[in-house]
Formats: structure tokens, C-alpha cells, sequence
């Protein structure tokens, strides 16, 4: 079995090992260097052009959107309710066409909408207004007035005076700015007659509601479809999985929260009541401290901290031993709820230690109340994205669509060379762009020291 030896350039005869002198991560570098000058050197005129034309779509729409902000709330809650009841319509779909399961999770929708304001709100509001009695009559302004001027009276003539000149120039102030605070009222009051326009607009919108979620939920499937095929090929694949990335943490921390706060809510209804009818009558607002448990529950970590406070405190009018017990009963709810419900929603959705979360909470406080209810599937879903664009942009890049976390991800990137062959060594084998008369030179010294085991994709034939 004879072997020929493949054909040298003469200026490669007595080079240096040029494999082992240039190193595999500059040929990557410089090879996709190449490439980036290739993809900018094909533009074209037309094809920038159109780059721009979307460019400024997408920007006219986002100005529009943002500009009428305020106008769209019904259809932003319409659309985060959709989302929220989607897997319900993906369900149903499954006994009854499209349409008709959309129908149904929409006119149960409304059905609670109307359950809640005609049955939860007035009693609430009754509740309301008699807890501000209730502190009107037990804080008597007249009296913490005449407290104060006791008070003050007991104070070194020094501080008297000191306190005395302070209160006499707020006063000034105040009169002072009475005519900019009559410029205030009435630019309110201008802008709460134009406001019935935009409030005419709001009572438009959610009455055309009921029809778009039917709509959206019907159309949803086909609207993905449509937009999965309008996207370029080079483009797809990432764009499903930042959507996938999105829709992982935010669904589920949404669909969980919404129920455990409805667990919540009930539980506290209903220990409240047994307290009162068993323990303490006086014990009262049940109601009222059920709704803000349910809504401060959708903050994590200190929600229920901040709805425990209100409860302690109306128990505390009663007696010590009552607000002692509804302390006890709040936290045996949440107890419960770390234990049963809880889990299911960090364990897909928001693995971020509650010590970070509470730092980031009282950051994003400062933008506003939705920002505190959505910290933490943002954050969460923020350093997924970065994590997935971290692997996409590595050297060599992570396959397009894998997401994080998954088994295809972290096992992406492991040595898979024989036993006995270094990394370094994998690396210049498994190198696609190689120089052919480097591959030659290679290959002719390994044939020379003996070698019977060519590989066959670069190498010359071996003929018996």
C-alpha cells in the first residue's frame, strides 16, 4: 500500500510550522472580519433604503402610541386580560371551534367584571367611609390643636419664640401664594372639562372592548403564523425565542400572581369573619382589609408586609390580644401560600434572591406602581435576554433559538474531541477556513513521520 505525498508550494518548503505560529483564534477573528466587510459591502441602495422606510414605520407607530397613551388604557387592560385568560381559550379550543371559545372566556369575563363592581365595590366603599369616621371621631382635630398649643406653652421662651416665628412666616407664605394657588384650581379645573373628552373616549373604548378580545383571542394563532412567515430566515429563529423568553416569565408570573392573590384575598376574608363572629365583634372592615391583602399581594415581598400593617393597626383599636392574632393569622396565610402556591411561580418564573428583589423593588418604586408590580418578571426576563445575547455573540455562537438554562445550552460548547487530543488540537482540526497549502504542508509531514490515519476531507488519496 503506497501512499503519494501531496504537492508542496516551494514557498512553503522550508517555512516555519505556520499551524502551530498562527494561532486558531486569529484566523477566527480575521476570517469574521472578512465576512462583516462582505454582508456591508452587499447592501444595496434599495436595500437600505427599505431599511430606512421601517425604520421610520416602526418610529411613526411608537410615537403614536405613545402619544395617545392614555387613550388606549382600555385596550392595554384588554390586552393584558387576553394574555391572562389565554391559555384558558387554548383549552376550550380543544371541545368547541375558535370562536366560539373566545366568546365564552370573554362573557365570563365581563360576567366577574360585573359581579365585582355590583357585589365587592359598594361595600368597600361603605367600608370607606365609615373607617374615616371612625378616625375622624377618634382624632379630634381640636384637640391635637389644643395638645399643640399646651405643648408649646411648656417650652423655654427661646423656643417658644423660635417656633412662634416659624409659624407666623409659613403663614405669610401662605398668603402670600394665594393668588398662585387660585391659578392652580383654576388650571385643574380647565383641565378636567378637557379631560371629559378624553373620559368620552376611555367610555368608547371599553365598550368596543368585549369585541376586540374576541377578536384577538380568535385571530391570535393566525397572527402568529402571519408573523412568523413575514420574518426574514436569519431573523426567526431569534426573534421566537426573545419572544419565548418574554412569554415564559411574564405569563406565568402573571397567571400565578392573579391566583395567588385571589387565594389570598379569600383566605383573609374568611379568617377576618371567624375572628369577628367567633373571637371579638368589634373586630371589623373585613372586607375592606381582604381587597388590599389581594391587591398588595401582587407585590412581591413586600406586599404582604405592607397589607399586614393596616390590619395590625385597625386590631390594635380593639385590643392588644387582637391585633396579636390577626398578626398571627396574616402570617399562617402567607405561610400557606409560600408553601403551596409560591413554588410554582418562582420556580418557573422569578429565581432572583429576595434580598436583590427588595433592592430592585424600591428602585423601580421611583418610576411608578406598574413597575413595581412587573420588577420582577422584567428583571428576571432582562437577564435571560442578556444571557441569550452573551451566547449568541460568543466565539464560536450558541445555536440560534436555544434558550437558556435548557440542556442543549449548557452542554453547547463541552470538548467533544477523541481521548488523548487536546482542546487547542480539536480547535485547529474542527477549523473550517484553513489555508489549503497549510493543510498540504500538514499533511505532508504527517505522512512522512508514518502516518496512516489521513483525514479524508483534506487530505490527497491514498492509493494501494
Amino acid at each position: 500500500m503506497a501512499v503519494t505525498e501531496v504537492p508542496v508550494s516551494s514557498s512553503l518548503q522550508g517555512a516555519p510550522d505556520t499551524e502551530h505560529a498562527v494561532p486558531v483564534a486569529v484566523r477566527r477573528s480575521e476570517q469574521a472580519w472578512r465576512q462583516l466587510g462582505l454582508r456591508i459591502r452587499s447592501i444595496t441602495p434599495s436595500g437600505l433604503a427599505r431599511f430606512v422606510l421601517a425604520l421610520g414605520a416602526i418610529g411613526v407607530v411608537g410615537w403614536l402610541f405613545a402619544s395617545a397613551w392614555r387613550e388606549l388604557l382600555p385596550f392595554q387592560l384588554g390586552l393584558a386580560l387576553a394574555y391572562i385568560t389565554l391559555p384558558l381559550v387554548n383549552w376550550l379550543d380543544r371541545f368547541m371551534p375558535r370562536g366560539l371559545a373566545a366568546t365564552t372566556v370573554v362573557l365570563i369575563e365581563l360576567l366577574s367584571a360585573v359581579l365585582f363592581f355590583g357585589l365587592l365595590v359598594p361595600p368597600v366603599v361603605g367600608d370607606l367611609a365609615q373607617l374615616a369616621a371612625t378616625l375622624s371621631s377618634t382624632f379630634d382635630p381640636r384637640e391635637v390643636v389644643a395638645q399643640l398649643r399646651e405643648r408649646l406653652a411648656a417650652l423655654p421662651e427661646p423656643a417658644r419664640d423660635l417656633v412662634a416665628d416659624a409659624a407666623r412666616q409659613a403663614s405669610d407664605g401662605v398668603r402670600g401664594n394665594v393668588a398662585g394657588y387660585v391659578q392652580q384650581a383654576g388650571g385643574l379645573a380647565l383641565a378636567g372639562i378637557l379631560g371629559a373628552f378624553t373620559t368620552l373616549g376611555a367610555i368608547l373604548g371599553f365598550t368596543a372592548i368585549p369585541t376586540w378580545l374576541v377578536s384577538v383571542l380568535t385571530s391570535q394563532r393566525v397572527g402568529e403564523r402571519a408573523l412568523t412567515r413575514s420574518l426574514p430566515d436569519w431573523m426567526r429563529d431569534d426573534f421566537l425565542a426573545v419572544m419565548h423568553i418574554l412569554d415564559r416569565t411574564l405569563g406565568t408570573y402573571l397567571r400565578g400572581q392573579f391566583a395567588s392573590s385571589l387565594a389570598v384575598g379569600v383566605a383573609t376574608y374568611v379568617g377576618l369573619v371567624a375572628l369577628q363572629h367567633l373571637i371579638w365583634p368589634e373586630l371589623k372592615y373585613p372586607l375592606l382589609l381582604a381587597m388590599i391583602a389581594a391587591v398588595l399581594n401582587l407585590i412581591p415581598t413586600l406586599g404582604p408586609i405592607l397589607a399586614t400593617i393596616p390590619a395590625v393597626l385597625l386590631a390594635a383599636l380593639v385590643g392588644p390580644d387582637a391585633a396579636v392574632t390577626v398578626l398571627g393569622l396574616y402570617v399562617l396565610i402567607q405561610q400557606l401560600e409560600g408553601m403551596f402556591i409560591q413554588p410554582m411561580i418562582a420556580r418557573r418564573t422569578v429565581d432572583i434572591h429576595p434580598v436583590i428583589l427588595v433592592v430592585l423593588l424600591v428602585l423601580l418604586s421611583q418610576f411608578g406602581f406598574i413597575w413595581v408590580l412587573l420588577g420582577a418578571p422584567l428583571a428576571v426576563s432582562a437577564r435571560d435576554l442578556f444571557r441569550y445575547a452573551y451566547g449568541r455573540l460568543s466565539d464560536p455562537p450558541r445555536p440560534a433559538g436555544v434558550m437558556p438554562d435548557s440542556p442543549r445550552w449548557n452542554a453547547y460548547g463541552r470538548s467533544t474531541a477523541p481521548h488523548g487530543v487536546t482542546a487547542a488540537r480539536a480547535a485547529r482540526m474542527s477549523a473550517g477556513a484553513l489555508p489549503a497549502e497549510i493543510v498540504a504542508l500538514a499533511a505532508a509531514r504527517r505522512t512522512r513521520r508514518g502516518s496512516t490515519s489521513l483525514p479524508n476531507s483534506r487530505m490527497s488519496d491514498v492509493s494501494s
